[in-house]
């Protein structure tokens, strides 16, 4: 399966799960799990039940945001976990992007 693909599961089941809209949901980060053929896809949407985003400030909306990894499964698309994920902030304060290497 390609990532594309596993994202569009990742998201959709978060929107059935939470009942929130697809369009409020991020892709923040993606790993293949070779060792267990998963697709770990972190995704992010805002936690402002009923609060429209044009009356949250820019700042304040990404500090409202829940961040959970959801495994799917390579092989048949299938859901193996989702839990909360916190994403630590950028040494640098974000101005770069410097991932570890992936192994």
């Amino acid at each position: 399966m390609y990532v594309t693909e596993a994202k569009i599961i990742a998201k959709r089941y978060l929107a059935e799960l939470f009942d929130i809209s697809v369009g409020d949901v991020r892709v923040d980060e993606v790993v293949f799990a070779e060792e267990r053929d998963t697709w770990q896809i972190t995704l992010s949407f805002s936690c402002h039940w009923g609060v429209p985003d044009v009356l949250l400030p820019p700042a304040a909306e990404d500090d409202l945001r829940s961040y959970k990894c959801v495994h799917v499964s390579d092989r048949d698309g299938k859901i193996g976990s989702m839990f909360d994920r916190l994403l630590p902030p950028w040494p640098d304060g974000g101005k770069t992007a410097e991932l570890a290497p992936h192994t």
